[in-house]
Parts: C-alpha cells; sequence; structure tokens
C-alpha cells in the first residue's frame, strides 16, 4: 500500500490556527519524521476519523493537537518517538462497520482480530474428568459439587481483594483457589479423596486450554507489512480474517497497533434519546453546548436528592453506596468530580483504601498536604490525591525532569505492572531530583507511591469521558425524564429494571393498544408506555396491531384483533394480561372483571358464537361446553387472570411471573412494595438497604431480601464455646444491592428444628425465594452486615394468596 498519500492528506488537514501556537522548528521536526514514516500519518488520520469530539490528555504532539484529535495543547519540546504508537480505546455502537471499515481501507492482510484460549477452571476440570473416568456417579451428586466450589471460589476471591489487594487476586491460581477450598470445606475434601484416580487427572487438567475463541472488541492492525510476518496468525473462516495467536504477550512484543471498540449500551441511550426529543418535541438536543456545571443536575449525584437509575457508571450498587457517603453536596460539583469518582470506584483503589481517603477529603474530615509545592497544581483535579496515570506522568516531568519519551515508556510499564522496566527508571528520576536539588528522601517517598498508587492509576481521558457521559444521562434525566427513561429500558438487564422500578413507578406504564409501539417505548403526557414487543408472544404482531390503532371500545378491539391485525387468541390474552387494553375499560367496571369479559368476547368472535350472558359466566366454561366452541382454552386464561388479580398493581406492569419477558422480577418488587404491610404485621420498621447507611453499628435492625444461591455453611474455628459448630452466611439482594446475613451457631441450630430450615434457608439451591432477617448491623470497615437473631420464610403461596403476611 501507499501511504505517501497520506502524509499529503495530513499536512492539509492541520488546523492553522493551532499552527501558529508553535516555532515552526518544532512543527518541522515532527513533520518530517511522519514524512520518513508515512504510514504513521495513516494512523492519526485514522484516528481522528473515528472520534466525533476531541478528548482530553493524549500525547502531547502538536499534529495530535492540530488535528483536533486532543484539547490538550503540548507544553514542552521532547522527542517524538515513543518506541510504540499508543493503543487506542473506543466505546463505539457499530464494531461490525468499524471493522469493515478497517478492511476495506488496509485490506484483509493488515487487519487482524485477536485470539483468545478458554481454560479449564476447577468447576469444569471436575466435570470432565468424573464424566470420562467414573460415568456411573450421578449427575446431580457432581452438579452440587461443582456449585459449592463456584460459590466458595467467589468467597475466596473477594476474600483475598480485601485481605491483599487487586494485585494478589491476578495472581491467585485455579489450583491455589482448589487448595483452599479443600482446607476450607470437608465435602469437597471427602469428594476428592473418594475418587483418587480422578483427583489427579482434575489437577493435571486446570489451567489447560480447553476452547479457542476471539476477543470482542479487540482489532490488530500492521500498516507497513502483511500481519502474518509480523505476528503468529492464522486465518480464520468463520470470521474471514486473520486471528492473532491467543499469546497477548507475543501480540505485544510484535508492535502491532492495537484498538479495543468496546461496546457501551449508553452512547445508545443517548442517541435514542436526542433523536426522540427531536422527532416528538422539536428539541434539537446537543451535549457538547450544554451546561456543565448545572447545580441542579449536580445535585441528583448526592443525597437528599440522590437519582442514580439509569446514570451511567453511577447506577450500580457500588457507585451508590459510594455517593451515600458524600456528606457535602457542594463537594461533588463538576466533571472533575465525576471523573475522580470514576476512576477512585475500581476494585484496585478500593482496595487500597483510596476511596476511604476520597471521602475524608471530600466531607472536609482530611486535609491533603503536599510533601513538595511542585506537586499542588499535579494533583489539585483529585482533590489532592494521586489518582490519574496523568499525574504520574507530571510527577515524573517536574520532579525527575524526564523527557516525554521515556515518560510514555514509563507509564506502559507501570499500566503493565513491570517492576523490571519501571526500577530501570528511577536512576534518571533521581539524576532530575539532585537537579533540581531536592530532598532525595521526600523524592524517594513520592517515587513509592508512584510505584504503589500507579498500578491502579487510571486513566484520565478514560475516566474524564466517563464521568462526562454520567452527567450527559443525568442532564437528560433531569430536564427530559420520561423519554430518557424510555430510551433507557430496551438497554436494562433484567436486574437492573427490578432495581430502578421503584424509583420509576410513577411514569411507567403498562403497554396501550392505543398508544404503544410495536418496538418501540412511547411516551404521552410525562408517561411512558411499553412497547408491545416486550410481551411473550407478541413479537411482530404487535406491529399489527399499531397498525389498525386507534380502537373505538373492548367491541371493536375484540373485533379487529381477529379481522384486521390476525391476532392469535395466545397473544391477544396476553396483551389484555398485560393491562394493553385497560384503556378501554368502562370508568364504573373493574378492570379484572374487564379483561375477563375482552377475553370471552375475543374467543366467542374466533368461534362464531355470541358472548356469554352474565348467568352463563357464572357457570363458567360448563354452559360454554354446551354451545360447543369455548372450551378449555377460556377455562385456563380465567384462571391465570385469577393468579394475577391476587397482586398488586404493580403486576399489571410487563415483568409479570411466566407471563412476560422479564423472569421473577414482579415477584420481588412485588414484596418489596409490601413492606408497609410486612411492618404493620411485624409492628417494628423493615428497612431498605440503602437506609442501613444512615443506622449506627450494632443497631437492630429488620430487612427483607431474596436469597439467590444457597448459603454457605462453614465450622466456627475461633477458639471458645462454638469451636467446631456450624455456622452459615447468606447474601440477600433487595432491588439490586446486595446484604450479607450471617447466622451464628446458636441460631442456625435453633432454626433448623423450625419451618424456617425446612422451607430452603440453608436448604434451598434452586430458586430465589424471600428472606425477613432481624439482627445486630455491623458496619465494620465500611461493610454492611447483619447478624441475624430471628429469620423467616413466607412462602410464595401465602403471600399471593391473602392479604396476612406469615411471619
Amino acid at each position: 500500500m501507499e501511504y505517501k498519500p497520506y502524509y499529503d492528506q495530513l499536512v492539509k488537514a492541520l488546523d492553522q490556527t493551532r499552527i501558529n501556537e508553535f516555532s515552526t522548528e518544532d512543527l518541522e521536526r515532527e513533520l518530517f519524521y511522519l514524512e520518513c514514516n508515512p504510514w504513521e500519518a495513516k494512523y492519526f488520520l485514522d484516528v481522528k476519523s473515528q472520534i466525533k469530539d476531541p478528548v482530553e490528555n493524549t500525547p502531547g504532539m502538536i499534529v495530535v493537537y492540530a488535528l483536533g484529535i486532543s484539547n490538550d495543547k503540548p507544553k514542552k519540546r521532547f522527542p517524538i518517538k515513543y518506541g510504540s504508537l499508543p493503543d487506542n480505546d473506543f466505546d463505539t455502537t457499530c464494531r461490525d462497520k468499524i471493522k469493515d471499515y478497517k478492511v476495506k481501507t488496509y485490506g484483509l492482510e493488515h487487519v487482524c482480530l485477536i485470539g483468545t484460549k478458554g481454560t479449564f477452571k476447577v468447576a469444569g476440570a471436575i466435570k470432565a474428568v468424573m464424566r470420562q473416568i467414573y460415568p456411573e456417579v450421578p449427575f446431580d451428586y457432581v452438579n452440587d459439587i461443582t456449585d459449592t466450589i463456584q460459590r466458595w471460589e467467589k468467597v475466596i476471591t473477594k476474600q483475598v481483594m480485601d485481605e491483599e489487594g487487586e494485585d494478589a487476586v491476578k495472581l491467585l491460581t485455579q489450583k491455589d483457589i482448589l487448595e483452599r477450598i479443600v482446607a476450607e470445606d470437608t465435602k469437597i475434601k471427602t469428594f476428592l479423596e473418594s475418587y483418587p484416580q480422578a483427583n489427579d487427572e482434575i489437577n493435571n487438567m486446570i489451567g489447560q486450554a480447553v476452547s479457542r475463541g476471539v476477543h470482542a472488541a479487540g482489532l490488530c492492525m500492521s500498516p507497513d507489512r502483511p500481519i502474518y510476518e509480523v505476528c503468529p496468525c492464522e486465518w480464520s473462516e468463520d470470521h474471514q480474517m486473520y486471528v492473532t495467536s491467543p499469546e497477548m504477550k507475543a501480540v505485544e512484543i510484535s508492535g502491532l497497533i492495537k484498538y479495543d471498540y468496546l461496546g457501551l449500551s449508553t452512547l445508545s441511550v443517548i442517541r435514542d434519546t436526542r433523536r426522540k426529543l427531536k422527532r416528538d418535541r422539536g428539541i434539537d438536543f446537543d451535549k457538547n453546548k450544554i451546561d456543565l456545571f448545572d447545580q441542579d443536575v449536580w445535585r441528583k449525584f448526592t443525597l437528599p436528592a440522590m437519582t442514580l437509575e439509569g446514570i451511567f457508571q453511577f447506577k450500580t450498587p457500588t457507585f451508590e453506596k459510594a455517593m451515600v457517603r458524600i456528606k457535602k453536596p457542594e463537594a461533588f460539583n463538576s466533571p472533575d468530580s465525576a471523573s475522580v469518582m470514576v476512576a477512585t470506584i475500581r476494585p484496585g483503589p478500593m482496595g487500597a483504601g483510596v476511596d476511604d481517603m476520597l471521602m475524608d477529603v471530600m466531607n472536609g474530615k482530611l486535609h491533603v498536604k503536599h510533601a513538595l509545592p511542585q506537586l499542588e497544581p499535579i494533583l489539585k483535579e483529585s482533590y489532592g490525591l494521586l489518582i490519574y496515570q496523568e499525574q504520574i506522568m507530571g510527577i515524573m516531568r517536574e520532579i525527575g525532569q524526564l523527557n516525554e519519551g521515556d515518560i510514555a515508556k514509563f507509564i506502559k510499564a507501570v499500566s503493565k505492572k513491570d517492576p523490571d522496566i519501571m526500577a530501570s527508571y528511577k536512576e534518571k528520576y533521581m539524576k532530575g531530583v539532585k537537579a533540581q536539588k531536592i530532598d532525595e528522601s521526600l523524592a524517594t517517598k513520592i517515587w513509592e507511591d508512584i510505584l504503589k498508587f500507579g498500578g491502579y492509576g487510571f486513566n484520565k481521558a478514560h475516566s474524564m469521558s466517563y464521568g462526562l457521559n454520567a452527567y450527559i444521562t443525568q442532564y437528560l434525566n433531569h430536564y427530559y425524564r420520561e423519554d430518557f427513561i424510555s430510551c433507557s429500558i430496551p438497554h436494562l438487564k433484567d436486574e437492573e429494571f427490578r432495581r430502578f422500578y421503584p424509583a420509576w413507578q410513577d411514569v411507567i406504564r403498562p403497554p396501550n393498544v392505543n398508544l404503544s409501539k410495536a418496538e418501540e417505548n412511547a411516551t404521552h403526557k410525562g408517561k411512558v408506555y411499553l412497547a408491545f414487543n416486550e410481551i411473550k408472544f407478541v413479537a411482530s404482531q404487535g406491529k399489527d396491531i399499531e397498525k389498525h390503532a386507534p380502537y373505538k371500545n373492548a367491541d371493536d378491539f375484540a373485533l379487529r384483533s381477529i379481522t384486521d391485525a390476525n391476532l392469535g387468541l395466545k397473544p391477544f390474552k396476553c396483551v389484555v394480561l398485560a393491562g394493553g387494553a385497560d384503556c378501554l375499560a368502562p370508568k364504573d367496571m373493574d378492570v379484572m372483571d374487564f379483561r375477563k369479559d375482552l377475553i370471552s368476547k375475543y374467543v366467542a368472535i374466533k368461534n362464531g358464537v355470541e358472548p356469554l350472558t352474565p348467568e352463563e359466566k357464572v357457570e363458567g366454561v360448563t354452559i360454554a361446553d354446551k354451545k360447543g366452541k369455548m372450551t378449555k382454552t377460556l377455562q385456563k386464561a380465567l384462571d391465570e387472570l385469577q393468579v394475577i388479580n391476587k397482586m398488586p398493581k404493580i403486576s399489571m406492569l410487563l415483568r409479570q411471573v411466566g407471563l412476560l419477558n422479564t423472569s421473577s422480577c414482579d415477584y420481588h418488587l412485588y414484596m418489596i412494595d409490601r413492606i408497609p404491610h410486612i411492618e404493620s404485621v411485624m409492628r417494628a420498621p423493615v428497612k431498605r438497604f440503602r437506609e442501613l447507611y444512615e443506622c449506627d453499628d450494632r443497631d437492630l435492625v429488620t430487612i427483607i431480601g431474596f436469597v439467590t444461591e444457597a448459603p454457605m455453611i462453614k465450622k466456627v474455628k475461633k477458639q471458645g464455646k462454638n469451636q467446631g459448630r456450624d455456622m452459615a452466611f447468606i447474601t440477600v439482594e433487595q432491588s439490586g444491592q446486595t446484604l450479607k446475613i450471617g447466622v451464628g451457631a446458636d441460631v442456625l441450630e435453633r432454626d433448623r428444628e423450625s419451618d424456617t430450615y425446612r422451607n430452603g434457608v440453608v436448604a434451598n439451591t434452586k430458586y430465589s425465594y424471600p428472606l425477613i432477617v432481624t439482627g445486630s448491623l455491623s458496619k465494620k470497615d465500611g461493610e454492611l452486615m447483619i447478624w441475624a437473631e430471628r429469620l423467616s420464610v413466607p412462602s410464595l403461596k401465602d403471600i399471593l394468596a391473602t392479604e396476612k403476611l406469615k411471619i
């Protein structure tokens, strides 16, 4: 491929105004290098073509600044050659289009996918070995063993993270995990001892490659040579592209340019909301023109006005826990605040306690004193704390006097956690320290901090972009709430919808045959009417319902559902049971009676008979059978209606058990909705998980949550009266947040003799079930936990069948 024209194209694309801010000598030095390496000119044009808005903190070349790739103006002269061009991370919604663009631009021989490999973990190795060597062992038994191991793996990983940090987790092997499990769980130890031949094979198989795959977001490029001359690769018939070796180290050493195209649903939410505002309201929303310091919007991130449902990054339970800790809302009021939070609320910084320091600074409990005055301007943007990789670069520049080429190599070594390369730069760093006559003991302490905090230092361009997207989603949520919610729902997971619904229930409505659309949620007078494709068994027939709307009344809908929309009984029934036709119900008629009548009308019209009279409805299907038309089909629909009838208004939404697209969601919502009723029965307040942060340590509290996996039974190791006795740890969920429940030996043994144990507190391993817990709240090290004094398991049958909840 001839790259010389790309150099000429790059020169023409440079912004003359930005060029004039620099000396001719510096610019010509960069252009001379690119003229000698014209394929790198193509690289910069390629990066420019894939971004819409300039980013912050990219490598400080004049060319990068003048092309509009970055808004960061280079501050000083430095060598151009970095050793390798930077990797690129893009957040996008059109990965396939970008891949096709790359192939078309560079050719198949210059673009490749990144290969991956899957390896046997402990559970997979046990299943594979037992299937081959001991096929007579019942599958359910082996499955129970592997389920226990997978639960232990989560516990051990979290324990190592809490005690030793993120680096220790990365070094934790599957064999290490198995050794720890055997030491803790006698059931697993007994299993392995019972099958010694399998035990040896399992240990040999753990870590062995079991499958080959392709990285979902990764793409590599070799513009100047064919890819197969640069690194090990093979042709993939499935993808019709070259795929690299799964050994990433070989790919990195080869010097390929790597791109990560990360699929980000938030970009789709913002795009869809912008289009909806333009189409429905005539509002031309431009995220580049909004006020980034609108305090009405920033107040929505913190208490007391906190609204984080659907907000990018901040919508997770981990972020919500962090934001609740901010006691001074005025401390979180700018894009820098959001960027710092995004960079801090991650496993690495949290494992090192950086989040605690940040909260103390934001709440005025801690005042950072800098060891050197040079640090103040570098760390000012992050409340005085070392958070970003760019800050490490600034320290190496200002205190160590390293040039930009060495800094780029050093920061790459830091991000890759390569101690040998990092140590090789200490001599240059100390040389710069001596040149400035800086106290060597202080400089050494700063160097140690760099090595300590640099391991999880985050890229500011990344965190600032994410922080801005968080603000944009909050801005849309504040000023265009129903449109934002409408466009967010299709991109939510079931668990997310369950968490957000309590805050959105004033806006969300069931489908409406006169307002809803087939595949897009509709908004009308401040309400969001869900799309027909959310309903089970409706699918493409929602287009027919939408096409023939509006419907004058129930008779019109029942008739034209058959004659015009050609709607079968099953989709018709589901639309009705989901509340889609409630808008046609007479004002003086009970909605459940209306739904029953509407289904009866449909069946009657479909079968060419008159609808049942009130007298016939009393006798139900018996009279219908005499007419020879309406049979068990109608009775089944009416039986389902009776179940729904016993549930509250929440059940009229789409997410109903068994009928609609989100499994068990409604049951969870139902239980949370019943908290006031539970409080009246128990004569005690029931806390929502978020409210526990406002309670004091050792307070007696009552909560209701859902057990979604079997509890972990452990032996008490601590010396004393309970040593050797069983205790349990149960994880419960409420609106997407999880909480650990500790069940001491006395409580566990007491409840083993009660209905609670038999109902499934310890025995249930397959289903989600509700659990009411009263106990002492523990807030040790900022982590919430309840030591149970009383446990109760109300049954689903009792909850649905009566208004009184059994405690």
